[in-house]
């Protein structure tokens, strides 16, 4: 529901000129001060200033009209609160994202624990945050730097839960649990240079599974 406030005042009719002004500096500014009551043109919807004859004077009406902060729903992995402000709302995502950043950074196994159903997340979720944190692995290669730890670590565990799903290129998972035991052997040797190479031939065929399902 609309909040509106009116405020009304008699004038000499010499300082209308100086009224109106008043107004017209105040919408450049942001800033309002009629008689006492200063008034804040970021909440303000509507104005409206009227002006009515009356002898020698002006009966000034000035009715403002203020509209009520939006409410929205916030929607998160536990559900959808609503009747939230806009910031509050953003604070909910904001706190969501950290959430779901915690999330990312447990081992597979626990994540695995909390998943519903047969114990597994999605496909498409697994394979998302693989993505990432195989691209996180590829960079750091390139630029001969090892990968960190702890992403390699949770993408080894993904990689080979991934290879769990069934009708997902299932010709291909031996080949893959091969490739990836030697990445993984190449992690533990701490070689750069070896991990890289091991890290081309998963590369390689993901390609080869990509082209022929996607």
């Amino acid at each position: 529901m609309s909040n509106k406030t009116k405020m009304e005042f008699a004038v000499p009719r010499s300082a209308v000129g100086d009224v109106l002004r008043n107004v017209a500096d105040g919408l450049e500014s942001g800033n309002l001060t009629l008689g006492e009551h200063p008034v804040e043109f970021a909440s303000i919807n509507k104005l409206k200033v009227s002006l009515k004859e009356s002898g020698d004077s002006y009966f000034v009406s000035v009715s403002m009209k203020y509209e009520p902060e939006a409410l929205v729903c916030s929607c998160g992995v536990e559900g959808c609160v609503c009747g939230l402000t806009p910031e509050e709302a953003k604070a909910r995502r904001e706190a969501e994202g950290d959430a779901d950043e915690d999330d990312e950074s447990e081992p597979a196994a626990e994540r695995r624990a909390l998943a519903k159903g047969d114990g597994k997340p999605k496909y498409t979720s697994l394979k998302k945050g693989m993505k990432k944190d195989w691209k996180a692995i590829l960079e750091a290669l390139e630029g001969g730097v090892f990968p960190d730890p702890g992403i390699a670590s949770k993408f080894m565990d993904d990689f080979d839960l991934m290879l769990t799903y069934p009708d997902e290129g299932e010709e291909y998972y031996d080949v893959n649990r091969r490739a990836m035991d030697v990445f993984r052997r190449a992690m533990e040797s701490g070689g750069v240079e070896e991990t890289r190479q091991a890290a081309a031939r998963l590369e390689e065929l993901k390609k080869q599974c990509h082209d022929k399902y996607k």
